[in-house]
């Protein structure tokens, strides 16, 4: 027979009402701010869709990251990238805006388990925005 697993669930999901956002501190004051202050307003006018990570069904954060829709220049891509866009001046993406986890769970990767594909959300854009920010940092 099979046991049931002890360790805690990760889960990541919009954040609501009922998550805790006054307990969670990363030691950045204005990631901080934003997550008890603004990031709601944020959601309710769509102008961020921040997520959350918790543990089983606590309301507790244990860390958070926003996604916001961006455009890029088409311009801006390489060609072997460019090749396989369509011929828009502007291609959608989406960004990472803000990443973000508590101190008390600094050190488990956590961070890593936010933008390395095995949180749902992710996307292949945020692959493509990221390789040119990378880009642009090099050409500036």
């Amino acid at each position: 027979m099979q046991e049931a697993s002890t360790e805690p669930s990760l889960r990541i999901e919009p954040l609501g009402p009922h998550h805790d956002r006054n307990d969670f501190s990363c030691g950045v004051a204005p990631l901080d701010a934003y997550l008890r202050k603004q990031a709601r307003q944020d959601a309710k006018k769509r102008i961020a869709a921040p997520f959350v990570l918790t543990k089983d069904d606590s309301p507790c954060i244990i860390g958070f990251y926003t996604l916001s829709a961006i455009s890029i220049l088409l311009g801006e891509f390489p060609t072997e990238i460019t090749r396989r866009l369509p011929r828009y001046p502007q291609i959608p993406a989406t960004l990472l805006g803000r990443l973000a986890i508590d101190t008390r769970a600094r050190g488990e990767g956590l961070g890593e388990y936010l933008t390395h594909g095995r949180a749902s959300s992710r996307t292949s854009s945020l692959k493509v925005h990221r390789f040119v920010r990378r880009h642009r940092r090099c050409t500036q």
